[in-house]
C-alpha cells in the first residue's frame, strides 16, 4: 500500500507545472487608427522534442478595441512537464502580435527580459517600453 502511495506522489509531482501570467502593455504605432482590432496572443513556447508533434499552447488572447488606444491586457495559464522530479519546469511565455500597423497584416512575437513573472504578479515590462510595431 505504501509503494503504491509513493508511486501515486511521485506520478503527481512528476506530471508538470501550472502557471498563470497577467500581461500588460503598450503597443506604439505611428497610425494609432491601425492598432484597432490589433490581437494580442498569450503563447507557452514547447521546445524539443515534444514541439515536432505538439506546437506552443495559446494561454490567452485579447484584441485592442479604440478605447483601448494601444493598452491591452492578455492573460492566461499553461503547464508544462516536469524534467525531473525535483525540477519543476515552468511555462515559458511569450506575445505573438497580429496587426496592420503598416497597412498590412504581420506577426510579430516578443518576449520580455523578465517572462518568469506569474500570478499573482503582473508582468508590465511592456507598459514602460511600449512595443514598436512600425
Amino acid at each position: 500500500m505504501r509503494f503504491v502511495l509513493c508511486c501515486a506522489i511521485l506520478f503527481k509531482i512528476s506530471l508538470g507545472s501550472s502557471d498563470c501570467a497577467w500581461f500588460v502593455g503598450r503597443l506604439r504605432c505611428s497610425k494609432m487608427e491601425n492598432l484597432v482590432n490589433t490581437v494580442v496572443e498569450l503563447y507557452d513556447s514547447d521546445i524539443g522534442y515534444k514541439n515536432f508533434f505538439n506546437k506552443d499552447d495559446l494561454a490567452g488572447r485579447t484584441i485592442v478595441t479604440e478605447e483601448d488606444a494601444g493598452h491591452f491586457k492578455v492573460d492566461g495559464c499553461a503547464d508544462d512537464p516536469n524534467l525531473l522530479v525535483v525540477f519543476k519546469n515552468h511555462p515559458e511565455f511569450y506575445l505573438r502580435i497580429h496587426h496592420s500597423c503598416k497597412g498590412f497584416s504581420e506577426t510579430k512575437i516578443v518576449t520580455p527580459p523578465n517572462a518568469a513573472i506569474f500570478v499573482p504578479d503582473t508582468n508590465d515590462y511592456f507598459e514602460n517600453n511600449p512595443i514598436d510595431l512600425d
